[in-house]
């Protein structure tokens, strides 16, 4: 049966995101419409979710990948849509093709639930710590041929067996380390907490599970080998959300002159906000910034926000590459329950 082909129209922003780096997808409205197929809306969460539970761990979201993907999941709902309209979906042979594909979702889902569960639970249970740690990396692509991969890896042995034989492991990572910006630090990541991105579980477990000191075997990641090192773990900083009022660099005197001003009469912040903050995402808003947790702004910022304890607490001025900043607590985010953390993450 020749099925006609139906206009397929898909939002072209969220498309390059999904293929660029799929972590960009937390970024994006859950009701997206990432594509129409006839008259059929697909989202995002919708595509993923088919396109990682049938591809697995070659789930990489290559160009390649989803296209093909793409190409195989449209073929299908057109030819239910098709059936549809033309009233062939009583017909036995679609029935049975389309029982089929129900009951291998089914089957899917049965046999996933219990790992799922048990991932949720330990994704949970490691979100309530940050993990510091130093690494050694040695970068190769997924698609790069065996002899690459053989050679990042040979690198990282010799790095290995130089620690074993007494190196010390920010020595190898000055030495051995592709990664330039720690390198010269001795590899040093600062810390970092569940979830990592699609691709580093792996080593998200090694991080969870290494005792403070204990150098690891080497890692396989999405982007090449890693040998870690756990430096400290401590309670997670969590989620902070702030308001801030930013000034150029030039400026620290203005910035004195708001901290001043924002003491003196904590009620004025938001005209402090909407006159001097030259943040125009967030100077009409008071300052206001969404709620986030570590390793989304400068460390200094950072520190800054989470170092204040009282609602309302505002800090000194404190610099960072974007400027001066002064900024007021607005409240620490409360952990949510399990249950909650679990509606939203379905």
């Amino acid at each position: 049966m020749i099925i006609n082909t139906y206009p397929l129209y898909m939002n072209k922003h969220i498309f390059i995101l999904l293929l660029s780096f799929t972590s960009a997808v937390s970024l994006i409205s859950q009701d997206d419409v990432l594509m129409r197929i006839g008259s059929s809306k697909v989202t995002l969460p919708e595509f993923k979710y088919i396109y990682e539970k049938n591809n697995a761990n070659k789930a990489d979201y290559s160009s390649k990948s989803v296209n093909e993907y793409l190409d195989l999941y449209t073929k299908f709902k057109l030819k239910v849509e098709k059936a549809r309209k033309m009233q062939l979906d009583t017909i036995t042979s679609l029935q049975e093709e389309l029982q089929g594909y129900r009951k291998q979702l089914a089957a899917s889902y049965l046999i996933d639930k219990g790992v799922t569960d048990f991932l949720m639970q330990e994704l949970y249970d490691r979100m309530k710590y940050d993990v510091a740690f130093n690494h050694i990396f040695s970068p190769v692509a997924e698609t790069a041929s065996k002899a690459d991969k053989d050679a990042a890896k040979a690198k990282l042995t010799e790095a290995l067996a130089k620690i074993k034989g007494g190196m010390s492991f920010e020595d190898a990572a000055r030495m051995y380390s592709g990664d330039k910006a720690t390198a010269m630090n001795g590899g040093d990541m600062g810390y970092y907490t569940a979830k990592l991105p699609n691709g580093f579980y792996n080593l998200e477990s090694v991080l969870y599970t290494n005792e403070i000191g204990k150098v690891s075997d080497i890692i396989e990641t999405r982007i090449g080998y890693h040998i870690i090192k756990v430096k400290d773990k401590r309670l997670s900083m969590g989620t902070v959300e702030v308001s801030h009022i930013l000034v150029p660099n030039d400026k620290k005197l203005l910035a004195d002159t708001i901290f001043k001003k924002a003491l003196a009469n904590g009620g004025d912040w938001d005209k402090l906000a909407a006159m001097y903050s030259i943040d125009k995402t967030s100077n009409r808003n008071g300052g206001k910034l969404p709620p986030f947790g570590i390793n989304t702004y400068e460390k200094a910022f950072e520190d800054a926000s989470f170092f204040l304890t009282e609602t309302n607490r505002i800090s000194p001025p404190i610099m960072t590459k974007s400027g001066w900043h002064v900024i007021k607590l607005i409240q620490k985010v409360k952990p949510d329950t399990y249950e909650i953390f679990v509606k939203k993450m379905k």
